[in-house]
């Protein structure tokens, strides 16, 4: 009896023990899915809820500084396994084995492993939070390079010369000016997007962005450039062809001239061109190539696409003229056949 006593006594106080294991083991597992939802709600609010302020984010806002982060999350895995030793300090083991440390264990996993979810998307947030600097630091460095191409756009240099000052249409440039431009516009678009990620200074992905943003400058101002040289040849060539016509009416009234001699002077005066001199608004006659460099300004002229153009109007000038000389020897020759 006394020995079936003792076994059922055993069989009771294991079956207590084993009660009490598993209503511990529940509690440990309640407190610690009530530390991690309070730490979930933590990093949506740390997302959702405190960013504005500043353009793009604010002070403490999110996307936030790498070292900001790791300090943030430092201190709330410390305050979270102080509130589950709090909660359920009393069932801790003295030798650290046992229920207790096998739950705080599996707290502290879920705590990591909810900071590297923080981590990688404050990384993607970061990442497009610089993107959009970047693209907003460019669309403005655009806009200032577009704006020019006013009356005396020659005077952006600085000190010009008055016969130098050229009033050029909207959106064309002297080649000069848009170097100017680009110098000084990427000078306040890299101002404007430190400004704009001041926060980030010191994070790894800064840099790259940098060097996109330059690169991706220089691609604009190059197609700038390309357009504007296009403009500038196009505007060179519509004041080209007008001199041109100009001369080919000249020669038109010619009419029938049998004399060397009287052909180069009539030449020579059809190639001049009547404009608008002094400041008195006077006028008075000068060759082709003065009155293209007086119509496109001596500014415009100096570019290469003013240089090109000027070689231009020479050449089909002096072919009109050829075409002329070639006709006169012609007629000269058929009058020496006929009296032969």
């Amino acid at each position: 009896a006394s020995v079936d006593a003792e076994k059922g006594v055993a069989a009771a106080a294991a079956a207590a023990a084993a009660e009490q294991q598993e209503k511990v083991r529940l509690f440990l597992k309640e407190v610690g899915e009530e530390v991690g939802k309070e730490e979930r709600e933590a990093g949506v609010w740390l997302m959702r809820g405190s960013t504005g302020g500043r353009e793009g984010g604010r002070e403490g806002g999110w996307p936030m500084p790498r070292q900001a982060l790791e300090g943030w999350l430092a201190t709330r895995e410390k305050e979270a396994m102080a509130s589950f030793e709090r909660a359920t300090g009393v069932f801790k083991e003295r030798k650290g084995e046992g229920l207790y440390a096998q739950a705080e264990r599996e707290v502290g996993e879920k705590l990591k492993a909810r900071g590297n979810e923080l981590r990688l998307a404050n990384g993607r947030a970061l990442e497009l939070f610089l993107e959009g600097a970047r693209k907003e630091a460019l669309a403005r460095y655009e806009e200032e390079m577009e704006e020019g191409g006013r009356k005396g756009e020659a005077k952006e240099v600085g000190k010009v010369e008055e016969a130098e000052t050229v009033f050029l249409p909207p959106g064309v440039f002297l080649p000069k000016n848009v170097q100017l431009r680009h110098a000084q516009a990427e000078t306040r678009m890299l101002t404007r997007f430190a400004e704009t990620t001041k926060t980030f200074q010191g994070e790894k992905q800064l840099p790259l962005h940098v060097t996109t943003l330059k690169a991706d400058a220089d691609l604009a101002r190059a197609r700038l450039e390309k357009r504007n040289s296009a403009r500038l040849r196009a505007l060179c060539g519509e004041v080209k062809e007008e001199l041109v016509l100009g001369v080919e009416r000249g020669i038109g009234r010619l009419g029938e001239i049998l004399d060397e001699e009287t052909l180069e002077e009539r030449l020579k005066e059809a190639r001049l061109i009547t404009i608008k001199g002094g400041r008195e608004g006077g006028k008075e006659e000068v060759g082709v190539e003065e009155a293209f460099t007086q119509r496109v300004g001596r500014a415009v002229r100096a570019t290469e696409e003013g240089k090109a153009v000027a070689r231009a109007l020479v050449e089909e000038v002096e072919a009109l003229q050829a075409q002329v000389r070639k006709g006169l020897a012609v007629k000269l020759q058929s009058v020496l056949e006929l009296s032969l």
